[in-house]
């Protein structure tokens, strides 16, 4: 007969993993958990839409008379926010319920919860920086000093994106000991448990508007293998609002890199357009927008889906962060629409491995968990909310090898509303 553990252990197992899942968070305290959560059940299937924010044109007039003005047509675009694989980690013991009755079970049970969380987190790292559409700084520079996060600020600001609150900038570990040296920049730390890696990883609450913190869950991206990384734009993108309002991808066929060559281009890759005119403008002033030097911004693209060359250096890609332009549209992201024969450049060096910081606006990124079904059949299974996420935990055994065993389930739903409020960042 199956070891048959305390009715108390359940309680005890719930308390110990909400406590060490909720002091390892760090990226997933950032982003906004209220939009999709409770919308996904046994009716919705894999995705729901939710509504973007809407966006509008305004006229002048000497005496108010609009009749021969244009108005602004309501166009209804929706974001995606799509359920992702389960999560799991689980445990197996035999004759040692002794050790779960024990009083550091909190202790026992933090690395199940942080494996949950780092594995969570890495997963919506990847999601970010695939649907983050800004760009600052130069692939592979490491951030050396606060000027760097500060231009990622200004962008924003230039933007129009709202600065003052719910604005992140999120960067690996090694970045904390290169800006060291400004220790009147670093926020104070914090004795609390459930805040601990949250509290560790600021290292400043207010720099210029801005967040800036560290986390071990920042996630590589492999430059495509085309060893010739610039060329021309072979065909026009459609750069309407109405054909990317549900995705804000664009479909760009890129022509002049290397030929015959698998994964030309990867996904997380960076492009520039360098075409004269080709620039970032405020989507809502819709003025171009000037770096520190006084140069306009040439737009840039992350790739969502890369892909192959053929024999003529032809790729066909999916990027996020749709280039809008078309006339009097009150979406327009960019001074002049992108057009066949435009030059572009893929940044950093083929194969090469870059790890992008982040810095984005909570209200970019739509992030919650569905509650899994429960497991019928011997079971007991029991759920936590910690932060805007739940997990499942299941006691079960194998009564024949006289084992216990227990498993966590976490299954994240990840959606992006606005890839123009986030950014791919490294040192200037």
């Amino acid at each position: 007969m199956a070891n048959n553990l305390a009715s108390n252990t359940m309680t005890k197992v719930l308390n110990g993993l909400a406590k060490g899942f909720e002091a390892s968070q760090v990226l997933s305290k950032t982003v906004n958990t209220s939009l999709v959560s409770g919308e996904h059940d046994a009716t919705t299937g894999d995705t729901i839409y939710l509504k973007r924010f809407a966006e509008a044109n305004a006229v002048e007039t000497a005496g108010g008379d609009i009749s021969a003005q244009p108005n602004t047509d309501i166009v209804a675009g929706r974001a995606a926010a799509v359920v992702q694989n389960y999560i799991t980690t689980s445990a197996t013991w035999s004759n040692k319920e002794e050790m779960l009755q024990l009083a550091d079970l909190e202790e026992y049970l933090k690395p199940f919860a942080q494996r949950l969380v780092t594995q969570f987190e890495l997963n919506l790292f990847t999601f970010m920086q695939k649907n983050s559409g800004l760009l600052i700084g130069t692939p592979g520079a490491p951030v050396t000093k606060w000027s760097d996060i500060a231009s990622a600020n200004s962008l924003m600001d230039a933007m129009g994106i709202p600065v003052l609150t719910d604005a992140y900038y999120a960067m690996s570990p090694y970045n904390r000991q290169r800006l060291a040296q400004v220790q009147s920049g670093l926020a104070g730390g914090s004795n609390s448990n459930v805040d601990e890696a949250w509290k560790k990883a600021i290292l400043t609450n207010d720099f210029g508007g801005i967040k800036a913190l560290t986390s071990n869950a920042m996630k590589n991206y492999q430059a495509g293998a085309s060893v010739l990384r610039t060329g021309t734009v072979s065909a026009t993108p459609t750069a309407t609002y109405a054909s990317v309002k549900d995705t804000m991808r664009q479909t760009i066929v890129l022509t002049g890199l290397t030929a015959s060559t698998v994964d030309a281009v990867r996904a997380g890759d960076l492009i520039r357009i360098t075409q004269a005119n080709r620039t970032r403008v405020n989507p809502h002033t819709k003025q171009i927008i000037f770096d520190a030097a006084g140069l306009p911004i040439q737009y840039t693209f992350v790739v969502e889906t890369g892909g192959n060359t053929d024999g003529s250096g032809v790729v066909s890609i999916v990027v996020s962060a749709a280039a809008i332009n078309e006339s009097g549209g009150a979406y327009n992201n960019i001074n002049t629409a992108i057009t066949a024969g435009d030059t572009f450049a893929l940044l950093g060096t083929a194969n090469t491995v870059y790890q992008p910081n982040l810095f984005y606006h909570k209200n970019a990124f739509a992030v919650t968990t569905i509650r899994p079904p429960e497991l019928k059949g011997g079971v007991e299974t029991a759920y936590i909310s910690k932060g805007g996420f739940t997990i499942r935990a299941t006691k079960y055994a194998n009564g024949d090898a006289n084992t216990q065993k227990m498993r966590f389930d976490l299954v994240p739903v990840f959606g992006v509303m606005n890839p123009m409020w986030a950014g791919n960042a490294f040192g200037e």
